[in-house]
């Protein structure tokens, strides 16, 4: 079935600025009509051309569910991916013992797939990991939120202030942890992105539940709301800072910082307040956030895209300042002269978008289709061009692309180009359930995507044939230019 497109309508709104410049190395208006010169295909609804090859795909975890969450690379090409498994997991040769519930895992993996080293993390409750980057020397960093009590840290139980708390460890290249900080208070806290400035300090974003410690400090005092905060780390493990909003209730999800230290985070936000001197207002529905924050996480600018339950998912920059977003949203979204509406009142769909380095949105797409439609990876190769992931049901429409579903959920990549014009799509999946929830570009040019698929899935001509319940797994993309 061939859905019909969007409805993008004209706003007479003024446009919704903001600032969002560069993701160091690693990582990293109106719509634009697609046209077959700038594209690679010759309509909207013709075949995209092939411009990328699936070098390896490789599935991990354990007999019932397990989800790679985020992925990184580092200078070397090696690999990180960063999840959740249940019970004892397996990374080819490797394995993750089972500490007593879902565990968090980060695991390093060879330019070739080859799993390096894995460690788990967690005890006999639900412990996650959202969040992963690697720094110059090969060191790891990783976030998320543990909920278990009982979790073994130095043989010691490593308690938590109450419900979730957020937790930031280092690892060196060898996967032997240098060390281990936490934050939160008795709501649920977690931490979602993090990132590193140039200095290699550390930056995480995420979301808490009422009043949390950082070390001595205490953020959003005297209040049950949830709060997005932003927390920044030396390399030693020292805090530097932590701020968080005010009255708005919302919570941080992608993390990039440019090459002066400038820090900006996508997530979402509802209901009036403040981060800083920065004031927030979304009084119609969730609405996505693009946050800047200066180098001492003091807020700078803000850009909202108003709709019903919508978030930025993942943001990335390049080094001329031009950012892109990619994220979800109910019904309808307004995306800085663009309004997108959704394919039915009960269905998500998804979205991305590129913002100009003075933050002026210079072209949007959506994702249609029935059920669950997501875009939630992003990344830029640095020369202008962007490349999403996220997972789709049955038929769907992507910046005009019909995409078809094997069965269940499955995951698409494309490429856009500067001006926003769609250069190819990919489509992976098999039978089952197959989801797409990150991704990161190489400089040399490839791409990694992670997120969970049940197999047997094909990616292109490789078969992710592991059959045990959801997989976390990782798959290797090399693009041509």
């Amino acid at each position: 079935m061939v859905l019909p497109p969007f409805v993008v309508k004209p706003s007479s709104a003024p446009s919704l600025l903001s600032l969002c410049p560069a993701l160091v190395w690693a990582w990293s208006a109106s719509v634009v009509p697609l046209n077959a010169a700038d594209s690679g295909v010759g309509s909207p609804s013709a075949p995209a051309v092939k411009k990328a090859e699936v070098d390896w795909v490789t599935g991990y975890g354990s007999l019932t569910s397990d989800k790679t969450r985020a992925v990184g690379v580092d200078k070397a090409g090696n690999v990180y991916i960063a999840g959740e498994s249940s019970g004892e997991a397996s990374f080819g040769s490797l394995s993750a013992p089972g500490l007593g519930g879902m565990d968090s895992f980060v695991a390093k993996l060879s330019i070739s797939g080859e799993p390096l080293w894995v460690r788990s993390f967690g005890g006999s409750k639900i412990d996650r990991a959202y969040g992963v980057v690697a720094d110059s020397q090969g060191n790891v960093y990783v976030t998320g939120h543990f909920q278990s009590t009982d979790v073994q840290h130095e043989g010691k139980d490593l308690p938590n202030r109450g419900d979730y708390d957020i937790f930031l460890l280092k690892y060196d290249s060898a996967g032997k942890e240098l060390w281990l900080r936490t934050a939160g208070g008795v709501g649920y806290d977690y931490g979602h992105g993090v990132a590193l400035d140039p200095n290699e300090d550390v930056v995480i974003t995420g979301a808490i539940q009422g009043e949390a410690h950082f070390g001595t400090k205490r953020l959003n005092e005297g209040s049950t709301a949830r709060a997005i905060f932003a927390a920044k780390y030396s390399s030693e493990g020292t805090l530097k800072w932590a701020t968080a909003s005010a009255g708005v209730g919302g919570s941080g999800h992608g993390l990039g910082i440019d090459a002066k230290g400038f820090i900006y985070i996508g997530g979402s936000c509802s209901g009036a307040g403040s981060y800083g001197s920065q004031k927030l207002e979304a009084l119609e529905g969730g609405a996505g956030l693009v946050l800047k924050l200066n180098p001492s996480g003091e807020a700078e600018r803000a850009t909202l895209f108003p709709g019903s339950s919508t978030t930025v998912h993942e943001i990335c920059a390049d080094d001329s300042g031009r950012v892109w977003v990619a994220g979800m949203f109910k019904q309808r979204v307004q995306i800085g002269q663009t309004a997108l509406s959704s394919s039915g009142p009960a269905n998500s769909d998804g979205f991305c978008a590129a913002l100009d380095p003075s933050g002026a949105v210079q072209w949007a797409h959506g994702l249609q289709g029935e059920g669950v439609d997501y875009c939630l990876g992003i990344c830029t190769d640095g020369a202008g061009r962007a490349f999403v992931t996220g997972e789709f049901s049955k038929d769907a429409l992507f910046a005009g692309q019909s995409l078809h579903s094997a069965g269940g959920t499955d995951i698409f990549v494309a490429a856009f180009s500067p001006t926003g014009a769609l250069q190819w799509t990919e489509v992976w999946g098999g039978e089952k359930g197959d989801n797409a929830y990150t991704m990161a570009w190489h400089y040399s040019g490839f791409l990694v995507v992670g997120g969970a698929c049940t197999g047997p899935s094909s990616f292109g001509d490789k078969i992710m044939s592991r059959p045990n319940g959801a997989e976390a797994y990782a798959a290797k993309l090399r693009v041509r230019k």
